[in-house]
């Protein structure tokens, strides 16, 4: 009766199932492009989403919170870690930064190993079975329009210019350190929601979830999808989930075809299924352009200052008024206003 009053009971318990697989894991990925975008190379995502898995399982086991409320406690969790560890990790970056993560997310792995409140190396059991696939789309829903908002706030343009070239942002005023962290921690924080779905649909939180081992295929929905794009990196993570489940038959054979995707992929389409968007396209659609770098003050002349330094290969930055694009890119910028 219950999935008959749903509005995905249309669809077999088996296809939702797949949908609510592919969606937990859409929003992780989502939460990776934040980081990444950033700047900031973290092969730790994973023990974020087994972060706030755990906290969820507590906060719904032990405080019997209701499935907002524990799925809260996620996102708290999975942003408090994500925002330390960008905190205490500010001095590196690119490779020294990834293999640190990579160390910070296998200690977290065997920290909860070994807390037998936690259930030690069997995982942590009992947690309620509340995660449905309208919960799931719901959710993506409500992350996809705040990050689309954000992409045009003074914070989203910073996250684009430091990920670019910290070194141009903060001559210019920004504090990469602050979007770093914040970067993080909007991360982290979407990867503790997506543990708690998980939680909640599987009633089991495990220290493997913390671990390496999923790391990978995260990086996969993400280069498939869309490296650029937050859409990218929904169409990865759903797509890829029901690949996966259809090459079911091939048994352990289906990985092997996964990585033959993924170098075709990256050898035809480089940029992934879904390209970027120029932020000047979307600003020529409205009648208040934003190409002049002065109407935004020190934020859009950075962005413009790192296009004219040809850093902005995918088109996402502001050009000046008066001034064309560099001959790298698709589009032509009319004169000025």
């Amino acid at each position: 009766m219950l999935a008959l009053l749903s509005p995905f009971g249309f669809l077999s318990p088996y296809a939702q199932g797949v949908f609510v697989s592919g969606g937990i894991f859409a929003i992780a990925t989502i939460g990776l492009y934040v980081t990444i975008t950033s700047g900031q190379v973290s092969v730790m995502h994973q023990a974020l989403v087994g972060v706030g898995g755990y906290a969820a399982g507590v906060a719904s086991v032990q405080l019997g919170l209701p499935l907002v409320a524990s799925l809260l406690f996620g996102l708290v969790a999975g942003a408090l870690v994500g925002g330390v560890v960008a905190l205490l990790l500010r001095e590196m970056n690119g490779m020294v930064l990834g293999v640190a993560t990579i160390a910070i997310g296998q200690a977290l792995s065997l920290i909860a190993a070994n807390i037998p409140q936690l259930g030690g190396s069997l995982g942590y059991t009992g947690v309620s079975l509340q995660t449905t696939l309208t919960w799931v789309v719901g959710i993506l829903i409500i992350v996809m329009a705040g990050l689309s908002w954000l992409r045009h706030t003074h914070f989203g343009l910073a996250l684009l210019a430091v990920g670019k070239e910290p070194a141009v942002a903060e001559a210019l005023g920004m504090s990469a350190t602050f979007v770093r962290v914040w970067a993080f921690g909007v991360g982290g924080a979407l990867a503790g929601i997506s543990g708690g779905l998980q939680a909640h649909w599987l009633s089991l939180v495990e220290p493997t979830s913390l671990g390496f081992a999923y790391e990978a295929l995260l990086f996969m929905y993400l280069i498939i999808g869309g490296v650029g794009s937050p859409w990218g990196a929904l169409l990865g993570a759903v797509g890829v989930t029901w690949l996966l489940e259809a090459l079911r038959f091939t048994g352990s054979a289906r990985y092997w075809i996964l990585g033959l995707v993924l170098v075709v992929v990256i050898i035809l389409r480089p940029q992934g299924l879904i390209a970027r968007r120029s932020l000047r396209a979307e600003g020529e659609d409205h009648s208040h352009p934003v190409s002049s770098g002065t109407d935004r003050g020190p934020l859009g002349s950075a962005i413009a200052h790192i296009r004219g330094a040809h850093f902005a290969h995918q088109s996402d930055e502001l050009v000046p008024a008066g001034q064309p694009r560099p001959e790298t890119t698709l589009h032509a910028v009319p004169k000025g206003n």
